[in-house]
């Protein structure tokens, strides 16, 4: 054996910088693809807000933008900061639930020791509450005795709110129950010995064991759910989660649905007529004109680009509007099946090329928000031989989970469908779907097993 030099001639496809972008500008959501614009409007100055006006630029300031642009931006950067800053040292920050444990503390007013080890305990406390370390483990870190930090973990329980500091589901209900002064009751028994029965709601079991009616556990049943199993929840800055911006908004018009992309975001670009004209210039270095044509270029296939992607997603969300107007008019139930492969057929565009489009997209719609691949489903198909619906239409997952949601909820609570209940009454309508499909959907849509629902 022995190595060689071979030199092979082969045919391959590869994405040139232009497709790439395109492609990379197509799967960009909204506001990515708003910032995008915004960096290559202060990169390059052939670039141009539509709406602004091209007068009073000359020379000498493309000059300057070109030679000292990282100067002026690294000012425009130590304004920015400033102004940010100032900007957040007037935003009050939300005081967090360790801040308040620690205050309480301290009012308490408890030796040195006591104050050390309870705030090394309420560091370790997470925003629902519970304690997320061992007391071993305090111990060791601190190099103090077990007892104290026991005794410590103590003080830290009665503050507020009630069932602080647990460690545990159980803890935290039963320091809820103590602070109430019914530590001794029916339900705080159920809570320390029978919790994985209340879940799985084994009442007279409990009653059972427990030698109390059945109406007892179930008043004990409620006392314990009006408990707070996320102690810490109520104090817990809230989390804002920004609702999605849509790219597209689907409005009804003189009887019939039409899109319209979303403009209100990104500014509308155009070419620096006054930069163009330089080009034009006989008395241009040969570094200056190679420096326009370059930044020209860019300009025009980014323009180019981001026509391409506003003309792709119009084109699919046309398409969606037209196969799916049963569920716009009538709601998730009238779902239509929906592949990328027939919608790329329809639109004449690449598997691949639509399902870039639809990526991270929203579409305002009359019944709300949606994500664009909420609209694409798989098909279910319809058993031929059974004559209770036309045979041979396929149905939607959507639409099974609706029908499958729908079946439990008004199934009798005492004696609740099976998956295996579900699977016959489902093929008795004509759709032919296996059981472990059925589970899968009913864990999607968050449903119990019917042992677990049953009352």
């Amino acid at each position: 054996m022995e190595l060689k030099v071979h030199l092979v001639q082969q045919q391959r496809l590869s994405l040139t910088p232009r497709m790439k972008q395109s492609l990379h500008i197509l799967q960009l959501p909204l506001m990515e693809l708003r910032q995008l614009i915004e960096e290559e409007l202060t990169d390059n100055p052939l670039l141009k807000e539509a709406t602004e006006d091209a007068g009073g630029e000359n020379f000498e300031e493309f000059i300057n933008y070109r030679e000292n642009w990282q100067q002026s931006q690294a000012g425009n950067s130590e304004k920015e900061e400033e102004l940010y800053n100032f900007r957040e040292s007037l935003i009050t920050q939300a005081v967090t639930l360790q801040q308040r444990l620690l205050h309480q503390l301290r009012i308490m007013r408890g030796s040195e020791s006591i104050l050390k080890v309870g705030e090394f305990l309420i560091g370790n406390i997470d925003d629902s509450g519970y304690l997320q370390i061992s007391l071993e483990g305090v111990a060791k870190s601190l190099s103090v005795p077990i007892a104290e930090v026991k005794q410590t973990l103590s003080l830290i329980q009665t503050l507020e709110p009630a069932g602080i500091g647990a460690r545990n589901l159980k803890e935290a209900l039963l320091l809820q129950l103590k602070r109430h002064k019914r530590e001794n009751s029916l339900a705080a028994k159920i809570v320390k010995n029978y919790l994985e029965d209340l879940g799985k709601k084994h009442y007279r079991k409990i009653g059972k064991s427990l030698n109390t009616s059945l109406e007892k556990v179930k008043r004990a049943k409620n006392e314990i759910g009006n408990l707070e199993p996320r102690p810490g929840g109520s104090l817990s800055p809230a989390k804002k989660i920004p609702s999605p911006i849509p790219d597209v908004t689907i409005k009804k018009e003189n009887g019939k649905y039409q899109s319209i992309l979303n403009h209100q975001y990104l500014p509308r670009l155009r070419i620096n007529p006054f930069y163009q004209n330089f080009l034009k210039r006989g008395n241009l270095s040969s570094s200056t004109r190679c420096y326009l044509r370059k930044k020209l270029s860019n300009a025009l296939w980014l323009i180019k680009n981001l026509q391409r992607r506003e003309t792709t997603i119009k084109d699919i969300v046309d398409h969606i509007i037209e196969v799916q107007k049963d569920f716009l008019e009538k709601g998730a139930s009238h779902l239509k099946p929906l592949t990328l492969k027939e919608v790329a057929k329809t639109v004449k565009r690449n598997s691949s090329t639509v399902s870039r489009a639809i990526r991270n997209k929203w579409v305002q719609t009359p019944l709300g928000n949606f994500e664009l691949k909420r609209f694409f489903n798989g098909h279910i198909k319809r058993n031929h031989q059974e004559p209770c619906l036309p045979a041979g239409k396929p149905l939607t997952s959507q639409s099974i989970k609706t029908r499958i949601k729908c079946l439990i909820g008004n199934e009798k609570k005492k004696s609740p469908l099976s998956d295996e209940d579900i699977l016959k009454r489902l093929k008795f309508e004509g759709i032919d779907i296996a059981r472990r499909t059925i589970a899968k959907y009913r864990k999607q849509l968050k449903i119990l097993p019917s042992y677990l629902r049953k009352e």
